[in-house]
């Protein structure tokens, strides 16, 4: 089974794990298959630069930008500007509906590289065995 390692500004990581942030948004739609839980794994980019939490993946929808904002825009805990700025000139974007979100003690780049991740910059899978990095949770 395949989850989701979702390289993140840390101000919206921080959203996400204190719960005020439960939708995130992609211009790109990952492929996954929601038979169980699927996760997304937050991964802080710099300064951080640390998988600080993750989440559960309620549902995955795909949009047109305007359709998305009109449905989630509370959800999505970003500036219409921003918004606009990022979905600019894409016909579809998705929101990543999220629920449970913990906090866990942070994972670094280090391990992370140990592990096999390389690409910090655009979201990625990872699989079942990723799970035994989350040592415990905050």
């Amino acid at each position: 089974m395949k989850h989701l390692f979702l390289p993140i500004k840390p101000k919206y990581a921080e959203k996400i794990l204190n719960g005020t942030k439960t939708v995130e948004v992609r211009t790109k739609k990952p492929k996954l298959i929601m038979l169980k839980p699927v996760y997304v794994f937050l991964y802080s980019v710099s300064p951080i630069c640390a998988v600080t939490g993750h989440a559960e993946i309620m549902l995955i929808d795909e949009r047109s930008p305007a359709s998305l904002w009109a449905w989630y825009n509370d959800e999505m805990k970003i500036e219409r500007k921003e918004y606009v700025s990022y979905t600019r000139e894409k016909l579809l974007a998705t929101g990543i509906v999220l629920k449970n979100p913990k906090r866990i003690e942070p994972i670094t780049i280090t391990e992370l590289k140990k592990f096999g991740i390389k690409n910090f910059q655009s979201f990625t899978y990872v699989d079942e065995k990723f799970l035994s990095l989350i040592k415990k949770e905050k």
